[in-house]
């Protein structure tokens, strides 16, 4: 799966194969990232609370990169559109 660029292994032995290291599809800054990445990933996905909100706001950002808008701007907006959701949570 790794080897053909259809996704990441779960598994840290995987990016052990020299090969895989020096065929990826993906290339190499993008493993860098993933195996630095694991070092402080936590399994499953994060907990929103305000999951409704999160879904409309970043729902819009992607609708309009699906039409052709920037994605660094639309995901600026959205994340700052959320931003305050955020902080309320985190408050809490």
């Amino acid at each position: 799966m790794v080897n053909m660029g259809g996704g990441a292994s779960p598994r840290v032995s995987t990016y052990n194969d020299p090969t895989l290291m020096k065929n990826s599809p993906f290339g190499q800054e993008w493993l860098k990232t993933l195996l630095a990445s694991v070092k402080i990933a936590r399994p499953g996905l994060p907990e929103i609370v305000p999951v409704t909100e999160f879904r409309d706001v970043f729902g819009i950002a992607l609708s309009n990169m699906i039409g052709g808008a920037d994605p660094a701007m639309e995901l600026r907006k959205a994340t700052e559109s959320f931003a305050p959701v955020l902080q309320q949570l985190l408050k809490t």
